[in-house]
């Protein structure tokens, strides 16, 4: 599955009530381990688990770029600062998804050259 297709695939997840309610128990138990952070680049056919390794790579890694799979971010293992640390939020990550899908609903994802979806979308109240 390609880096695009990923991202389609957990949003699929998310609307399907049983594939989301298992995707957020497989997050419970998914330790922020570097070895899942290693796993979570290796493709997998089922499409839970695919989105599951999306969100691994996304949230353990360093960055933004997460959502690719031809670019390995690094594990976040920093832990000596003030505040929580990485781990300690990726122990509340399955409780706030919920919030996640439903700050989703009524927004539109594209996926086209920047320019011409700003033109396209642009008005007064838009903010870019």
């Amino acid at each position: 599955m390609t880096s695009k297709a990923e991202i389609v695939n957990l949003f699929r997840v998310l609307r399907d009530r049983q594939q989301s309610s298992d995707l957020i128990a497989m997050l419970r138990a998914t330790p922020f381990a570097r070895e899942e952070w290693k796993e979570a680049y290796l493709p997998s056919e089922d499409a839970v688990e695919s989105a599951r390794r999306l969100i691994v790579r996304s949230f353990v890694g360093f960055g933004s770029d997460g959502w690719r799979v031809d670019l390995s971010t690094g594990f976040r293992a920093n832990s000596n600062h003030s505040g929580t640390t990485p781990a300690q939020d990726w122990a509340n990550y399955p409780d706030v998804l919920p919030l996640a899908i439903e700050r989703l609903h009524g927004v539109a994802i594209e996926h086209k050259d920047a320019v011409e979806c700003m033109l396209q979308h642009d008005a007064p109240d838009t903010l870019h």
